[in-house]
C-alpha cells in the first residue's frame, strides 16, 4: 500500500507565472507512514462544500483512494483463504491517525465482511503466537495480513525481541505489508538509483519512461569517493538548493541549510555518509491566501 508524495515545483516561486511555469515532482514514496487515505477524502468533501457556496465552477474531483485500499486488502485476505482470520494494524502507542485508519476498517467490514484489529507492536510481541504450521495467532484469531503503520525506523526495534518478532512475521504464512524486501527497496537510496540512465527504461516504453522521469527530482548519492564528494560540494556551494535525507522511510529526519552543512562536515570521509542522499530542494509557488474570523477577512500574498 503505497502513498506517493508530490510537490509542485517552480524555479521562480514568486514570479507572476510561477503556477504555469512549474511541474509536479516526487518527494518520496511511503509504505508504512502512508496516512490520510480516509481523512483526505473527507477533506476534499469539505472543500467542495465550501466551494459550492462561493465558486461553484471550481469543484474538485473526489479521489476515493480508500476504496482501492479496501479492495486490495480484501483481495489479499481472500487469496490466503483463512476463514475468520483478521487484518492486523500494527500502530504506534501514540498514533494520531486512528480516524483515518477507521475508514479502512469500516470498509473491510461493510463491503467485504472482514474483521480488523489494532495493536501496538509491543502488544503483539507479548500476545502473538506462531504455531508449528507457521500460522500466527493473537487473541484467538489467525492473522491473515500484518499491516505496518509503525516500525519504519531502526530505533523502533529497541530490543533483540523486537527483531526476532519481525523475523517470525516474515517467516509466517501471513501476508506482511510491507515485507522486509519491499521495505528495503523503498529506501531513499533506491529512489536515487531509479533516476540513473537506463534504469526505468528497462521496464517501460520510451514514452512511459519520459513521463515517469518528468516527476523525478534531482538526486545524488553520497558514497565516499569522487562522485560522493562532488555531490557534497553541491550542497556547500548552494545550501538553499538542496536537502540532506537519510535513506529511510518518511521525511521527518531531513537536514536543511546550516544543519545540512554541519552534518555533511561530520560525515566527511566516513562510510556512514553512504546512508544519506542529497535531493534537490523543491520550491512551490507563492500563492495569495486568505483568512477570516467573525469580524474581518484578509487576503495576503
Amino acid at each position: 500500500m503505497y502513498r506517493h508524495d508530490y510537490m509542485f515545483h517552480t524555479p521562480h516561486p514568486t514570479a507572476p507565472d510561477a503556477v504555469t511555469n512549474g511541474h509536479f515532482k516526487m518527494v518520496e514514496a511511503n509504505l508504512m507512514s502512508a496516512a490520510l487515505f480516509g481523512t483526505g477524502n473527507h477533506a476534499m468533501e469539505l472543500h467542495n462544500q465550501v466551494l459550492a457556496h462561493r465558486l461553484p465552477d471550481r469543484k474538485q474531483p473526489l479521489k476515493k483512494s480508500v476504496i482501492g485500499m479496501v479492495d486490495g486488502a480484501a483481495a489479499a485476505m481472500k487469496l490466503l483463504n483463512r476463514p475468520n482470520s483478521i487484518f492486523l494494524f500494527l500502530v504506534a502507542p501514540d498514533d494520531f491517525n486512528w480516524f483515518d485508519q477507521q475508514k479502512l476498517i469500516d470498509g473491510l467490514w461493510e463491503k467485504h465482511g472482514l474483521l480488523s484489529l489494532k495493536m501496538t507492536y509491543d502488544e503483539f510481541m507479548r500476545e502473538g503466537n506462531l504455531d508449528s504450521d507457521n500460522r500466527y495467532w493473537v487473541r484467538g484469531k489467525e492473522v491473515a495480513v500484518f499491516y505496518f503503520r509503525s516500525m519504519w525506523n531502526e530505533e523502533h526495534y529497541r530490543t533483540e525481541e523486537h527483531w526476532e518478532t519481525r523475523l517470525k512475521m516474515e517467516k509466517s504464512s501471513a501476508i506482511v505489508v510491507p515485507n522486509i524486501r519491499h521495505q528495503c527497496v523503498n529506501l531513499k537510496y533506491f529512489q536515487q538509483a531509479y533516476i540513473e540512465p537506463g534504469v526505468v527504461e528497462k521496464y517501460l516504453t520510451e514514452a512511459e519512461s519520459k513521463l515517469v522521469r518528468s516527476v523525478f527530482a534531482e538526486f545524488h548519492h553520497l558514497a565516499p569517493g569522487p562522485e560522493g564528494d562532488a555531490a557534497a560540494r553541491l550542497a556547500f556551494d548552494n545550501p538553499k538548493g538542496w536537502v540532506l535525507k537519510p535513506s529511510r522511510e518518511g521525511g521527518g529526519n531531513n537536514f536543511w541549510d546550516d544543519e545540512m552543512l554541519k552534518k555533511l562536515e561530520e560525515l566527511e570521509g566516513k562510510e556512514e555518509r553512504e546512508a544519506y542522499v542529497l535531493m534537490q530542494k523543491l520550491t512551490p509557488p507563492h500563492i495569495p491566501t486568505g483568512w477570516s474570523n467573525a469580524t474581518q477577512t484578509s487576503l495576503r500574498g
